[in-house]
């Protein structure tokens, strides 16, 4: 499952950040394509490889995370993606 966040910080770092309204966000495995992640609210984005078949976790992966917010782009990378974790029912 990927997960990622897109937040704004307030000036004043004793307060929290806020959710950004209004982007979009995509996972690309390097050397891959762009799949867009789902909204679920105050900044969360997530996919599953349940949702999209086109979604598959690779340990040791590098991984770019690409927000757009109008004509903005955002790009966060993971490097060496960690071992896949199987978390029994």
């Amino acid at each position: 499952m990927a997960v990622a966040y897109f937040l704004e910080r307030p000036s004043s770092f004793d307060a929290p950040p806020a959710p950004v309204s209004g982007a979009t966000m995509s996972v690309k495995a390097e050397g891959g394509t762009a799949i867009p992640l789902e909204s679920t609210g105050d900044g969360a984005f997530s996919l599953s490889s349940a949702q999209s078949s086109a979604f598959e976790y690779a340990s040791g992966a590098t991984y770019d995370f690409e927000a757009t917010l109008g004509e903005e782009r955002y790009v966060g990378r993971v490097s060496e993606a960690p071992q896949l974790e199987n978390v029994p029912a």
